[in-house]
């Protein structure tokens, strides 16, 4: 995450976990630290060892035949925006730890499309944001017109956010 923002943002941004922006009421700043591995290869690659993944001549993981590969889909805006950027720079990180990253750029509405069917590994989505139901829309069960591009889909989360929409500030 570190590299990933001096790279593509200059240092400007500072790296975080979660679509909530730093001061929100709700955001849990403990979050930070339920990532103490974040950019340490060698744990990584330990983790995947151990989860059998097991570097192919290639250097890419497989597993039971199947290399580790995740497509990551991108609206192609006509320029190089920061999602590309950023897709540039994990795709050698990842791949260093054997994982394969293929970028498929494409127009929003089809973008739109793909990743509602749920096609893609990782998406570009809006960065983070100041109001805590945030949560709400990216996480709860999808609907359509969902953002909730990772298919999160929980009963028990689900009422706690709707709760938590409906609770006074």
């Amino acid at each position: 995450r570190v590299a990933i923002t001096q790279k593509v943002f200059f240092g400007v941004h500072r790296p975080t976990v979660g679509p909530l922006s730093e001061g929100v009421w709700s955001r849990l700043d403990e979050l930070e630290k339920t990532m103490p591995y974040s950019g340490d290869k060698k744990r990584a690659a330990e983790i995947l060892d151990g989860a059998g993944w097991k570097r192919g001549p290639d250097g890419i993981r497989t597993k039971n035949g199947r290399s580790l590969s995740l497509l990551m889909s991108l609206t192609d805006s006509g320029y190089s925006t920061p999602a590309v950027k950023m897709a540039k720079a994990v795709q050698p990180m990842w791949r260093e730890i054997g994982i394969d990253v293929q970028v498929q750029l494409m127009p929003r509405p089809q973008w739109f499309e793909f990743v509602r069917s749920y096609k893609h590994h990782l998406c570009e989505s809006a960065g983070t944001n100041y109001d805590p139901d945030e949560l709400r829309l990216r996480f709860t069960t999808p609907l359509i017109g969902s953002i909730n591009y990772a298919n999160c889909s929980d009963s028990t989360l689900d009422a706690l956010l709707q709760r938590g929409a409906r609770e006074p500030l």
